[in-house]
């Protein structure tokens, strides 16, 4: 979840360039709905546990809650900041639901997502970033450099993706090959 959402923050305003101009004002709404999807991603299968065990009374009176909060969240932040107050007010409500289910699990079952691999598991995504944004910021220079293209058109002025679009399908593409391989394999 979080490489997609790195490259979705990365690349948005490329991505919303192939749209019409109306759209091109979502970009700061995807970001934010990344941030609290990522979050919500990141309290593990809480939903799962909470809903399915005998607590599941603590999960309706979250859900009410999480109504409640969206609701007010978004009378006072949507005439403030107008579309990016209503992805707000979504993040905010996510994250507090996640965050009080992640409470609620650690305390009455004394289970939670995270241990010492939590901590591998984030300093291989940033590390990720960095090398990610390394080989964008390459791709970049090298063809801002070669004298017969821009880094952003072609011959023909298409507009192209950005480098970080460009080094993230890269990414894509041969994890994609990895994995079909290994599946591949996995059955000889």
């Amino acid at each position: 979840g979080g490489l997609l959402m790195v490259g979705i923050i990365a690349n948005i305003h490329d991505l919303l360039g192939l749209l019409p101009e109306a759209y091109h004002q979502g970009a700061t709404v995807a970001i934010i709905a990344c941030v609290g999807g990522f979050l919500n991603i990141a309290t593990g299968v809480n939903t799962s546990i909470l809903f399915t065990s005998d607590k599941y009374l603590y999960g309706t009176y979250l859900l009410f809650l999480l109504l409640i909060l969206a609701v007010i969240l978004n009378i006072i932040l949507i005439p403030i900041y107008g579309i990016e107050g209503a992805a707000l007010a979504t993040a905010l409500s996510s994250v507090i639901y996640n965050v009080l289910k992640y409470f609620i699990i650690l305390k009455k079952f004394k289970m939670q997502p995270y241990d010492t691999s939590s901590l591998k598991i984030l300093f291989a995504f940033i590390a990720s970033i960095r090398l990610y944004s390394l080989i964008g910021t390459l791709i970049y220079k090298e063809s801002f450099h070669r004298k017969d293209c821009s880094p952003y058109s072609t011959s023909s002025g298409v507009h192209l993706t950005s480098p970080y679009l460009n080094s993230f399908l890269t990414f894509s593409y041969l994890l994609n090959v990895r994995f079909f391989f290994k599946s591949i394999f996995a059955f000889i």
